[in-house]
């Protein structure tokens, strides 16, 4: 298996020609980042422990904004979590502006 892949869009403070591991879960990216094998980007839930214990620091967070339309079929009902998903988005628009 290789453990190098390749992407067709890079990733967000990525540089071209970066080595990159690709690893199957986040608990293993995890682990190979505690290691000491390189670093990444991982949910917050997953490291509070280790940011608060300092063996990982946050490099900060950076906000990436990613345009986006939602779109679907005019004659159909939406169900409960199409309206939930669709009045979230909307309120989140309008404390943006």
């Amino acid at each position: 298996m290789n453990s190098t892949f390749e992407k067709s869009v890079p990733m967000a403070g990525e540089e071209p020609g970066q080595p990159q591991i690709g690893v199957p879960s986040l608990s293993l990216k995890k682990q190979l980042i505690l290691c000491g094998v390189g670093w990444g980007a991982l949910p917050d839930h997953m490291i509070n422990s280790e940011l608060k214990s300092k063996p990982l620091v946050s490099l900060g967070h950076k906000v990436v904004e990613v345009p986006f339309q939602l779109a679907w079929k005019k004659k159909k009902n939406l169900g409960p979590c199409a309206q939930f998903l669709i009045s979230t988005l909307e309120a989140k628009i309008m404390d943006l502006s």
